[in-house]
């Protein structure tokens, strides 16, 4: 049996398959996050693949799109507003984790 191709894949900009991919792994440690509580995985060991996936990757991903994206976007006052709004809340939680 033969699988159906559902149409070619998205082209994006080559400076954007980065953006890109990393939004695609935040899903994936969502939905790994997900079936660790469904499969009942210590809370402990969940906590320290959260931990991890933060300090390895959130807080560059973050960091990186804050220098390289808002500054195009600086003219839509909507788009900037939300950056900031994101970027204050995600500070807080960073020095206060206890606040999630």
């Amino acid at each position: 049996m033969e699988i159906p191709k559902r149409g070619n894949p998205i082209q994006r900009h080559p400076l954007l398959k980065n953006i890109s991919k990393a939004n695609h792994d935040i899903l994936v440690f969502c939905l790994n996050i997900n079936l660790g509580l469904r499969n009942q995985v210590e809370i402990t060991q969940i906590n320290q693949y959260i931990n991890h996936i933060v300090e390895e990757f959130l807080f560059a991903n973050f960091q990186f799109k804050k220098l390289f994206l808002n500054p195009l976007v600086e003219n839509e006052e909507k788009a900037v507003k939300q950056s900031n709004d994101f970027w204050e809340r995600f500070n807080d939680l960073k020095n206060n984790p206890k606040n999630l």
